[in-house]
């Protein structure tokens, strides 16, 4: 009886967090235009051993590889500077400590990244201040950050890949290994994020996030779904220049 009613429990939560999901991943990293910006950005949360023939798009430059999890993020920011501000937003690494995401478990909202640093380079001993544009547009860099993820305390790489008038584009993916709990080790380049923002007619910036990580399936992950969404949209909300907290979480 127990364990009938914990995956009635199991399933209920995943049927109304899909509800709230994109169907299917853009394949234009957003290309169709974003709602606006009172709309809650759309999510989608997919998992490897449904998405074994699923193709990155062009856009992101990525190659198709085997995942664990990949969620989609896209929508309207509050963001109408130029791309320089945007790069200022990414190069505060000391700012992530002010992002809050709604736990499910806990039923409140909770800090994401407890401590973040700028580092000199791949060694997280090597703590320094916080990046100034023109290091973020002259090459890779490298931060940490101790996030209440599974992952814990992860060493990023983070690398502009493109910033002109109306287009920013940044990836970031995890330059040393990681694990994720007891579950699964994650290779260098494994945990990757990908956000593409782009400046409308309007000069408001829409951005779109893929977050694609792990190495294979695990069934673990997918009763992790409702987690998955509201770390992304609090990422989202602060690339966003939004409140991370204080809103209706998208997956209560």
């Amino acid at each position: 009886m127990i364990k009938l009613m914990a995956t009635a429990l199991l399933v209920a939560a995943v049927s109304v967090t899909a509800a709230h999901a994109a169907a299917e991943p853009h394949t234009d990293c957003g290309g169709d235009g974003p709602a606006t910006m009172d709309t809650p950005p759309t999510v989608g949360i997919w998992f490897g051993d449904k998405m074994v023939d699923w193709a990155p798009p062009a856009c992101s430059g990525w190659l198709a590889q085997p995942f664990t999890v990949l969620v989609e993020t896209f929508g309207t920011t509050a963001l109408t500077g130029g791309p320089d501000d945007i790069l200022m937003r990414l190069a505060r690494i000391s700012d992530l400590t002010t992002i809050q995401y709604w736990s499910t478990t806990r039923q409140r909202w909770r800090t994401l990244i407890s401590d973040a640093a700028a580092l000199d380079g791949p060694d997280p001993e090597g703590r320094r201040a916080d990046f100034s544009v023109a290091e973020l547009r002259a090459g890779p860099l490298f931060f940490w950050q101790d996030e209440n993820t599974p992952l814990g305390r992860v060493t990023y790489q983070m690398h502009v890949r493109q910033a002109d008038r109306d287009t920013v584009v940044v990836e970031i993916a995890n330059a040393l290994p990681a694990r994720a709990g007891l579950f699964e080790r994650v290779p260098p380049g494994r945990h990757t994020f990908f956000y593409r923002f782009h400046r409308s007619e309007t000069g408001v910036w829409s951005l779109y996030g893929l977050m694609r990580s792990g190495s294979g399936p695990r069934l673990i992950a997918s009763a992790g779904r409702k987690s998955y969404g509201n770390r992304a949209v609090a990422l989202f909300r602060y690339l966003a220049g939004l409140p991370t907290d204080g809103t209706p979480p998208r997956f209560p």
